[in-house]
């Protein structure tokens, strides 16, 4: 074929209540990023033309061979949560366990992203701009999904509230000490995991279940993943005295601490 197909990662900025974002058809621009002086998706265009370009525009991308370690964290945390009592400390919303947190999350596995990126290319019939998505879902279900795929008779969520996770210093999203995917509640943050994706499933786009992807890094990764300093998350030795901290706090007289699976705090 004879299309360009070009990946720019975008963040989409809008008002948090919007539930899915629309495609934009329009160039973007994505500042600093320049190539031989020109932003990214205008380079292309000018160097082959509107017709001939499909700029692809990737949200978050996961599986096998994923470096930042964002979405393998979770599936290696539940299989291995490096205490005697199995407690895997997740993220919570007030009043709901950890299953219900409402966050939006879209995660599209690698090997999808690129078999359409492949696939539209040598087709050489689409052009514009396509956002390149996962299905729609929430963090509640992928961290149900990664302890499903871990075996869910090796641990027990320990549910803990932002207010409790940011006054222990624990990090939103990705790196060192961290609990990966997790937005800490900044819903400013929620539409750039809210975009539509119509137009690729319309042009070919599959993907498959987060379980899949979850089990597949499960079974690429080195057994000491987790034992140093992982690239996002709690190394075991974190992990484990996050844990001792959570199952062992001050109790003010005014605060109410619930039992397993749903220990709520902060």
């Amino acid at each position: 074929g004879d299309v360009a197909a070009v990946g720019v990662p975008v963040a989409v900025a809008a008002e948090a209540e919007v539930v899915v974002q629309p495609e934009v058809p329009q160039l973007r621009l994505c500042p600093p990023v320049e190539v031989a002086g020109q932003q990214p998706e205008q380079h292309v265009v000018a160097a082959i033309g509107a017709e001939r370009s499909l700029i692809v525009r990737p949200g978050l991308i996961g599986g096998p061979g994923d470096t930042s370690g964002r979405s393998a964290y979770w599936p290696q945390r539940f299989a291995q949560p490096a205490n005697p009592s199995g407690a895997v400390v997740v993220p919570c919303e007030e009043d709901r366990d950890p299953w219900g947190h409402t966050q939006p999350l879209q995660l599209i596995d690698v090997r999808d992203a690129a078999t359409f990126i492949v696939m539209a290319a040598e087709a050489g019939e689409a052009s514009g701009a396509v956002d390149l998505v996962g299905p729609a879902s929430t963090l509640g279900a992928a961290l149900s999904a990664a302890r499903d795929v871990a075996g869910a008779e090796i641990s027990e969520p320990l549910g803990t509230t932002t207010a409790w996770l940011q006054s222990q210093g624990v990090q939103a999203w990705a790196g060192p000490y961290s609990l990966p995917l997790w937005l800490a509640g900044d819903e400013s943050a929620y539409p750039m995991l809210q975009r539509r994706g119509a137009r690729a499933r319309e042009l070919g786009l599959t993907t498959r279940d987060l379980r899949d992807t979850f089990a597949d890094e499960l079974g690429t990764l080195a057994a000491d993943f987790l034992r140093q300093q992982p690239p996002s998350g709690l190394s075991d030795e974190e992990h484990r005295e996050l844990v001792g901290q959570a199952a062992t706090p001050s109790r003010p007289p005014d605060r109410e601490y619930l039992l397993p699976a749903r220990i709520l705090l902060g």
